[in-house]
């Protein structure tokens, strides 16, 4: 069977981590070498590794292989069956069909049992936010007297939705998105370990469309593979995922520099029959940005001009249009101003 690339690329150990590394940091010194807390709370956007962190207090608590920096292996069958959620002491609990409070205090009562294989035993409620009130009154005693070989974990979206009380328990950890370049560095660095070709506007095209999210990313990259025959690039890829090709941004920006009204609008007429207007726009602010043809005055002149057309579209009644002729007068603004310098 083959595994979606998301799971297949979760992270197994801390080092495999990308980002965070401030809370990898303070986790370690309250996990070993001994424990200093045992109630948990990871909140942040979808896909940036809420539950993965889960896990890897599991196998940091259980593993016996634990390196010198106190990593867990990632390969014994300790680490392998809680990655795979095999493993018996370690309860991924999906609050979302868990909402009675019978359910809840069944759970609790069961926690105070020994566990049956480790020295801990690890409650993690996925989606904590979809408890209700009176189940986090159930958890409420157990997080404010724990027994001690017990770690409850909370993971969610909304950490507004935790019962105020519950939260006041935790210790409180906000995962932060990744910007585009962190997600860009890592979809190139998966391509440079597993040898797969691309375009780097596909790269681009995957990472704008990942929803800042790891798993998304990784999820959208697996389906291009597919389509592009194990490879990120070809024109199937370019017209699925709206990428304008780094040959037409070229083409565009050395007619911007030329003041090339003619093949500026080629370009853009070119551009918008593979994207709709926003997302041309969009691509075309973010290729301004990268692009190092132009000066950076004349990038910060074409950037004012340019970011007006986000406004001015919901009022045009052809936004492509409108796209076109802002980059027309765009590049008329910087022809005017170069004369005026060699005046």
């Amino acid at each position: 069977m083959i595994l979606p690339m998301a799971r297949a690329m979760r992270p197994k150990t801390f080092s495999d981590l990308h980002g965070h590394q401030e809370i990898v940091t303070a986790l370690k010194s309250i996990l070993v070498p001994t424990l200093k807390h045992q109630t948990f709370l990871f909140s942040g956007p979808k896909g940036i590794g809420k539950t993965t962190f889960a896990r890897l207090i599991g196998q940091t608590l259980l593993c016996p292989n634990r390196s010198e920096n106190n990593d867990p292996c990632g390969s014994c069958d300790i680490c392998q069956a809680i990655q795979n959620g095999q493993y018996s002491d370690f309860l991924e609990i999906d609050a979302a069909s868990k909402t009675k409070v019978e359910d809840v205090r069944d759970l609790v009562s069961s926690s105070f049992s020994a566990p049956l294989q480790g020295a801990y035993k690890v409650y993690l409620f996925d989606e904590a936010h979809m408890l209700s009130t009176h189940s986090f009154n159930a958890l409420l005693k157990a997080f404010e007297e724990p027994p001690a070989h017990v770690i409850y974990i909370l993971a969610t979206t909304d950490r507004h939705k935790i019962l105020p009380t519950v939260r006041s328990r935790c210790l409180s950890f906000t995962l932060k998105p990744p910007c585009d370049a962190d997600l860009e560095a890592y979809l190139l660095s998966i391509c440079a370990a597993q040898s797969i070709n691309y375009d780097i506007a596909i790269i681009k095209a995957l990472v704008q469309n990942s929803d800042q999210s790891y798993r998304d990313l990784l999820n959208l990259t697996q389906h291009a593979l597919v389509l592009g025959q194990g490879a990120l690039q070809g024109e199937l890829l370019q017209n699925v995922f709206s990428a304008i090709s780094n040959t037409l941004w070229d083409r565009l920006w050395t007619a911007v520099v030329a003041s090339d009204l003619k093949n500026i609008q080629d370009c853009v007429r070119k551009s918008l029959q593979q994207v709709g207007p926003e997302q041309f726009t969009k691509q075309l602010l973010l290729s301004l940005a990268e692009n190092h043809i132009l000066s950076v005055e004349d990038r910060a002149i074409l950037y004012i001009s340019l970011s007006e057309i986000p406004r001015l579209m919901s009022a045009h009644p052809d936004p492509s249009v409108l796209v076109e002729m802002q980059l027309v007068v765009a590049t008329l603004t910087l022809a005017e101003k170069k004369n005026e310098n060699l005046s």
